[in-house]
Formats: C-alpha cells, sequence, structure tokens
C-alpha cells in the first residue's frame, strides 16, 4: 500500500468516528460505510485504526462477552479532526 493510500484511509477513518462521536463501531461497520465512496479492505482499515489507535486518536475495546473489537473517536482525536478541516 503506498503512503498515500496509507493516509487517505487514515484521514477517512478519523473522519468518519470523529463525527460519530460517543458511538463505537466495528472495523466491519465502519468499512461499509467509507466503502462508499473508496474502495478499501479490511486489513488496510484495520491497519489504520491501529495506527490512529497508537497516536492516541482512536481507542478501541472489545465487546465483553464476545471477540468483537468496537473503535471510537477520542477527544485528541475529534481536536485533531477539527484543527484539520
Amino acid at each position: 500500500m503506498t503512503a498515500e493510500k496509507n493516509e487517505e484511509i487514515r484521514n477517512e477513518a478519523l473522519a468518519y468516528l470523529a463525527t460519530r462521536q460517543g458511538v463505537k463501531q466495528t472495523s466491519a461497520t465502519i468499512l461499509r460505510r467509507l466503502n462508499k465512496e473508496n474502495n478499501f479492505t479490511i486489513l488496510e482499515l484495520e491497519a489504520a485504526l491501529a495506527f490512529l489507535t497508537g497516536l492516541g486518536l482512536v481507542e478501541s475495546q472489545h465487546e465483553g462477552l464476545g471477540s468483537s473489537r468496537y473503535y471510537g473517536v477520542t477527544s485528541a482525536g475529534v481536536l485533531h479532526y477539527e484543527r484539520n478541516l
């Protein structure tokens, strides 16, 4: 994957989550929405979410009784998104 595509998917994922504050979603749900206008793979999205999590812009948590991982934006992620509109 090219650096440009990495940047694109990171920005798209962060924008999607920042405009839905307080709602945690699975990577599959995020991917369905992003792919209405793009053509990303689940592996590309999960790598982008891991990167954003490492920066503290996104947080993830497992469902209490299962293995599903849910992602949501942090305060730092919202601030980063708003400053770069």
